[in-house]
């Protein structure tokens, strides 16, 4: 029997290593387990003891989001729907910043509400008459329109020219 401090010590044994295998089995000769302790800190710390160092912490926070297929799918659709709800309102702007054009000054001018079946064409040869070249009409009903391309609607109110 071997003291240390205070306590006795059998079998030969050095503190804090224990002897006996797993199950209540002999470990082989020779060979002994030792058993980590891992001390307390904090609010159940008792006096006396060695308290835990704490773990340095990542001065970056990084959470990451986990997503199921479910979700993943979801979240697509969701910027899908989106982007395409952006194109489509900016298309709408874009055709009202085309039907609000500058157009020059239509006091005291003449004009026509396009019906059904009207072209740009028929609505310039008739108002150029005889003599007068329907195709530079239809340039100047364009111009003082607004019009960039010569396809036009029904119920849409056309000014037209002067023509002598």
């Amino acid at each position: 029997m071997v003291k240390v401090g205070e306590r006795a010590l059998s079998g030969g044994g050095t503190p804090g290593v224990r002897h006996g295998g797993a199950k209540g089995r002999s470990p082989a000769a020779g060979v002994s387990v030792k058993r980590a302790v891992a001390p307390r800190s904090g609010k159940g710390a008792r006096p006396g003891r060695l308290s835990s160092v704490p773990k340095a912490t990542n001065t970056r926070s990084t959470t990451q989001i986990r997503l199921t297929r479910r979700g993943r799918v979801v979240v697509v659709l969701v910027i899908a729907f989106f982007t395409l709800a952006g194109f489509w309102l900016g298309t709408r702007a874009a055709g009202f910043a085309a039907e609000a054009s500058v157009v020059p000054h239509t006091n005291g001018l003449a004009w026509v509400e396009v019906k059904g079946g009207d072209t740009l064409w028929t609505i310039a040869g008739t108002v150029a008459g005889h003599g007068s070249d329907p195709d530079a009409v239809a340039r100047q009903i364009m111009s003082l329109n607004g019009l960039d391309s010569s396809l036009i609607r029904p119920g849409t109110r056309l000014y037209l020219p002067h023509v002598r």
